[in-house]
């Protein structure tokens, strides 16, 4: 392990750690936890220099953020859909069903974005590396998961862990 690795995986266990510091006595939030795992997870798997992570975490920090606001619009469908689906017209339906359908192309769209824009921050292979890592990470979640006998968060399509359905 380089120094520059090192020093930012030594960054992210401080920031985790004066985190946690904060809320001993309350629990943490899940997603928190996998968030951070996922950091650590891509950080060692890419091997980024520190410029690579400068220009690297901003583009993949926005793309968690607009990817939340896609998991929060399915999310409210999906309580509609949960409470109100046998009291809602067949044209109601019709229209939640399409919504959820466009937060599918948006979600694509978001992703599409993402790579394009890592490909301008990161030499293609480690962004090839990141696809894997992406991925690997999400097994890695799942297995951890049903080995402890959770059903495990929702695990949504393409590169990010959905939060919330």
């Amino acid at each position: 392990m380089n120094n520059s690795k090192k020093t930012i995986i030594l960054m992210l266990i401080g920031v985790f750690a004066f985190v946690n510091s904060f809320s001993q006595d309350e629990e943490v939030d899940p997603q928190e936890k996998i968030q951070a795992k996922k950091v650590a997870f891509i950080t060692d798997k890419l091997d980024l220099s520190v410029e690579e992570a400068q220009k690297f975490w901003p583009v993949y920090n926005e793309h968690e953020a607009d990817m939340d606001k896609i998991h929060e619009k399915r999310k409210g469908v999906m309580k509609k859909i949960n409470k109100e689906a046998e009291t809602l017209s067949d044209e109601e339906l019709t229209k939640l069903v399409d919504q959820f359908a466009e937060y599918d192309l948006e979600e694509a769209k978001i992703h599409k974005s993402y790579y394009d824009d890592v490909k301008k921050v990161l030499p293609i292979k480690k962004v090839v590396k990141l696809i894997k890592a992406e991925r690997e990470f999400k097994q890695t979640l799942l297995k951890e998961f049903k080995g402890h006998g959770h059903g495990g968060p929702g695990m949504g399509r393409g590169p990010c862990v959905e939060k919330g359905e």
